[in-house]
């Protein structure tokens, strides 16, 4: 279940959640302290790793934090 789009960044980060849940665009933007546009064009750029579930991006919450990770 995905978490509704009126949940704030502090209830998103709040949710237990494992390694391997998946968010979508716009909660992987809110993660990572982006705008959804800016995640698109580091996707397309090859910096963010996704996948394509039909036509929709979704993201691995693991991917995301090793992606933060190398940041530091």
């Amino acid at each position: 279940m995905w978490p509704s789009d009126n949940k704030t960044l502090k209830e998103i980060e709040n949710l237990s959640r494992p390694q391997n849940r998946w968010l979508n665009s716009k909660e992987a933007s809110q993660y990572l302290g982006v705008t959804v546009n800016a995640l698109r064009i580091m996707v397309h750029r090859n910096l963010v790793k996704s996948h394509k579930l039909g036509n929709r991006l979704r993201f691995r919450v693991c991917e995301l934090d090793d992606l933060l990770q190398e940041k530091i």
